[in-house]
């Protein structure tokens, strides 16, 4: 077939080839935003054995195991708030899941949440931000450990201390 007008070709469809662009730009956008969107879960000391659904209004309950930690997502931008409250008595909280997107674990107003004791064993991609320390609770062993196994960790803005 011999296109013997080219322009002429271009003004028949050119409202499609301009859809087509204008609709590869917005989908583009739109996954940037998906991308860049921050995922934020809330969690309480409250010990009452009800389970939230993460919201700041309705946050998650620790319930006193380390199984919680594998039900967040590993995703993008992922930010674990715990609300203002004394945690000591979980004792240590343990971190033992290997991320591959960093995760931040902050405490939603700095070092108003109360940690008995921090251990992180063979984690990944872990973010600890903002908490105050203490020791109370914690039986066995140190007040705050990273094992060997763990690896691209960052500890900052903490208070860690003894009782």
């Amino acid at each position: 077939m011999k296109i013997r007008n080219p322009r002429r070709l271009f003004y028949c469809y050119r409202r499609y080839i301009i859809l087509v662009i204008v609709s590869l730009i917005l989908l583009g956008f739109i996954n940037n935003l998906a991308l860049g969107q921050e995922h934020t879960y809330y969690f309480t000391s409250i010990q009452d054995g009800k389970g939230g659904s993460g919201t700041k209004q309705n946050p998650c309950r620790l319930n006193g195991n380390s199984k919680w930690i594998q039900e967040i997502p590993d995703k993008p931008n992922v930010e674990i708030r715990f609300l203002p409250g004394d945690y000591s008595h979980y004792g240590s909280l343990r971190f033992s899941r290997a991320f591959t997107n960093w995760i931040t674990f902050i405490s939603d107003e700095p070092y108003k949440a109360i940690l008995g004791g921090l251990k992180i064993y063979g984690g990944d991609h872990i973010i600890i931000d903002g908490f105050n320390v203490d020791g109370r609770g914690v039986t066995d062993g140190p007040i705050f450990h990273v094992g060997s196994a763990s690896k691209n960790i960052i500890i900052r803005n903490n208070i860690i201390h003894d009782s």
